[in-house]
């Protein structure tokens, strides 16, 4: 596991309680290309905790190729 993922494990385990615990929430998903040509696609949850507006990230996944699988 790379210290990405170690870090998004934690801060996951802090915050999901909170998380779950809201009946208000909202994402954000956004993709860049680094300038090595990985794509990656970054997720955040917007939701509600005691009446305040909270922002937690939610995943930093490295995405093979950007393109949608076909089914058939």
């Amino acid at each position: 596991m790379d210290v990405q993922a170690s870090n998004a494990a934690v801060l996951d385990n802090k915050t999901r309680g909170k998380r779950t615990a809201s009946n208000f929430f909202g994402g954000l998903i956004d993709e860049s290309t680094h300038i090595s040509v990985n794509k990656t696609m970054i997720m955040y949850m917007h939701y509600v905790c005691r009446g305040d507006v909270q922002t937690d990230l939610v995943g930093n996944i490295r995405v093979p190729d950007g393109k949608a699988k076909q089914r058939l």
